[in-house]
């Protein structure tokens, strides 16, 4: 997969901690200036997933991306990958725990769905 570098991520903290207040209000600005664009463009809003390099699930966010790429549109229709994105997806708001995301990696490994 060639991956590209599309998007600029700016973390809030880093803003705070690193922007003045003038340099925080023109981000705001251009911020709006890009936003109201894409609603002229009738392009939905911006909502993405981050998943900062050293949190224990990106690489295997990585490989589960990568595969959905390199593998088109049937490998959207597999169950297995469905039922363990959304096991990740809601990680966030459950009681998983290193030991359930090595399960989960070894699940899409045995399927072939990551190496």
């Amino acid at each position: 997969m060639n991956r590209e570098n599309r998007y600029i991520v700016l973390k809030n903290t880093d803003c705070d901690k690193y922007l003045t207040y003038a340099e925080r209000n023109e981000l705001t600005r251009l911020l709006y200036l890009i936003n109201h664009g894409r609603e002229q463009d009738n392009k939905l809003e911006f909502n993405y997933v981050v998943v900062e390099q050293d949190c224990p699930e990106y690489q295997l966010v990585r490989d589960l991306i990568e595969a959905r790429v390199n593998r088109g549109i049937e490998y959207q229709n597999n169950i297995l990958f469905h039922t363990l994105w959304t096991k990740m997806a809601i990680t966030e708001h459950s009681t998983y725990n290193k030991e359930d995301w090595i399960q989960v990696q070894f699940q899409l490994m045995e399927a072939g769905i990551i190496k």
